[in-house]
This record gives C-alpha cells, sequence and structure tokens, in this order.
C-alpha cells in the first residue's frame, strides 16, 4: 500500500500486516478531557493509531530511517528487538525530522 501525507503530500510505501489489529475492535481513547468508545477505524479517522489486542498502539517504523523510505506496521516487536532492526548505528543519528510526523 502507498501512504500519501496530507500535509506535506510525501509518499511511502507501506507495508502492512493483516494481523496486527482488528479494525472493528472496539477501543477507547480521550478527547477533551473524556473517554470515547468506537471502533479502530473511527480511533484512525481521529488520527490515532489502531490498538492490537493488548490495547497497545500499532507505529509505522521507518525501515530505513530516511524520510522518504518505506513504512512498516510494527506492535511491541519493535521495542524488544531494536537493535535488530535499526540498521543506522546511534553514532550516525536518524535521517527523520520526528517533528514533522507529530500530529
Amino acid at each position: 500500500m502507498k501512504f500519501t501525507d496530507s500535509k506535506f503530500g510525501q509518499t511511502n510505501k507501506v507495508y502492512q500486516r493483516d494481523d496486527l489489529f482488528d479494525p472493528y475492535q472496539v477501543v477507547s481513547w480521550r478527547k477533551n478531557g473524556k473517554k470515547v468508545w468506537g471502533t479502530n477505524i473511527e480511533r484512525m479517522k481521529t488520527g490515532r493509531a489502531p490498538l492490537d489486542a493488548d490495547n497497545i498502539p500499532v507505529e509505522l517504523h521507518h525501515m530505513l530511517q530516511t524520510p522518504d523510505g518505506p513504512l512498516a506496521e510494527v506492535t511491541a516487536f519493535h521495542n524488544k528487538h531494536h537493535s535488530a532492526i535499526h540498521i543506522n548505528p546511534n553514532t550516525m543519528g536518524s535521517a527523520i525530522d520526528r517533528d514533522a510526523f507529530a500530529l
């Protein structure tokens, strides 16, 4: 799948996994200090990440650590295996402008 950021117009290839979350799972989030319930689809429409079965957000991982490189949907695996999936050593720094991706 390809994703185009509406704010910047940049297109990235996204590797999706259909087993990470249920789009119709009912989850909660906070909006203006109030708890809101809805499906993962409704949650994503508000700009929030969907939640997996353990209520942990699914994240997008920059596979090549470059802003225009491919993205992959990841869960807790990302943190658990950090050193194996990050090709750039800490001495290089990331080429990702994280502020540009913040909502």
